[in-house]
């Protein structure tokens, strides 16, 4: 069964009410495991300066003049 008009969380949502799980949103989700709004914000900051740590080295990397002409580039 294919429901081409629904999306994937859709069509999840639906299932897990199908078998008696109830949806609860994000932030009561967050809020019943102990998760304070600081904390999230002081993770999601973190992440965000690895990500761009990656970023970083991944372009010092491709743009670097040895390896791009070792490849051919």
């Amino acid at each position: 069964m294919t429901l081409p008009d629904k999306t994937v969380e859709a069509r999840i949502l639906a299932y897990a009410q199908k078998i008696g799980w109830t949806y609860v949103p994000r932030g009561e989700a967050e809020k019943r495991r102990g998760f304070d709004q600081h904390t999230l914000g002081l993770l999601v900051q973190v992440a965000q300066d690895w990500l761009d740590e990656f970023e970083r080295v991944q372009w010092l990397l491709r743009l670097s003049p040895r390896l791009r002409a070792m490849h051919g580039d």
